[in-house]
């Protein structure tokens, strides 16, 4: 019998946009908080080369959950995070959350892509400032359909995994797959929530929906994409940690959202020359001077529109 009670999902970044983003910010939040008190069990987007250490790590997090005891291999993972990165995952803050209550952890249980995502996107979008505009395009093309191979069967195997929880389940996965709560809606309640009011998908996932309703590169979401992505070398380089995770998407995409297009290809070959020429220039100053000769707003004026 299809179960009644609602899969609530929670679309955000996790963590995916790069250096100086701090997934917390995206996480921590009264939204989250709000629907974990909601839910009897949380499910967890979570592609591994081995589904056997998929399931001993979703044991051991509900191991920890029940007793606040970590089993060894948990223990070894929390201390690396730690060492590695000064901070644990966003795994074992979800398990605080909901330690020693009956709430539990479900984690997808989906084999890792047959290529490294990270590589080819970063390949494909190097290709915007070293190729050709028509090869840029088809080399986006290409990673974008090496990409849909994998995701169209991956998110009909994940509807099924959580249409298969009959308890209310919040789903956390990334805001790039809208589809996959159409799937369940068809099998369950659905509810759909963002980190924040108004909250803005990166251009680069637009361009991957739109690539899924087409099948072809949507050129005015591919050069904002890549206007998103520059601008943010340039805000990261500038602020560092003293802005939220929030406020450099929001900064982002506003400038990714008012420049024309042909003011991202002079951004873009503004970019190029600047690395190639003068040496030791940065992103920061990049974007600076690029927003002074185009007369657009610079940066802090908009931050601190942003925090009135």
């Amino acid at each position: 019998m299809t179960p009644l009670n609602p899969a609530l999902f929670y679309f955000w970044a996790h963590g995916s946009i790069g250096k100086g983003y701090n997934p917390m910010d995206e996480l921590d939040t009264p939204t989250f908080r709000t629907l974990i008190d909601r839910s009897d069990s949380v499910f967890i987007e979570f592609v591994s080369p081995n589904l056997d250490g998929s399931r001993e790590l979703e044991r051991d997090l509900n191991e920890y959950i029940k007793t606040g005891e970590m089993p060894i291999k948990l223990r070894e993972c929390y201390d690396y995070q730690i060492e590695s990165q000064g901070e644990t995952g966003y795994d074992f803050f979800i398990a605080n959350l909901i330690q020693r209550t009956q709430k539990r952890i479900v984690l997808e249980k989906t084999l890792s892509a047959p290529f490294n995502f990270n590589e080819e996107n970063d390949r494909a979008s190097r290709a915007f400032f070293e190729r050709s505009f028509n090869q840029a395009l088809e080399a986006k093309r290409i990673f974008l359909e090496m990409n849909e191979k994998y995701q169209v069967p991956r998110e009909i195997d994940v509807a099924e995994q959580i249409s298969a929880l009959p308890e209310t389940t919040l789903v956390i996965f990334g805001a790039g797959h809208p589809q996959l709560e159409r799937i369940v809606s068809a099998q369950r309640p659905t509810e759909v929530h963002f980190p924040y009011y108004n909250y803005n998908n990166g251009f680069a996932t637009h361009l991957g929906m739109k690539y899924r309703e087409t099948g072809e590169v949507n050129i005015e979401l591919f050069l904002r994409s890549n206007a998103e992505g520059m601008v943010r070398k340039g805000i990261n380089e500038k602020f560092r940690r003293s802005i939220s995770s929030r406020e450099t998407d929001l900064l982002a995409h506003h400038y990714a959202s008012v420049l024309t297009p042909d003011q991202i290809v002079r951004y873009k070959d503004y970019t190029v020359f600047c690395k190639t020429m003068l040496v030791g220039i940065n992103f920061t100053d990049i974007l600076e001077s690029f927003l002074k000769k185009e007369s657009i707003t610079p940066v802090e004026e908009v931050l601190a529109g942003l925090r009135r």
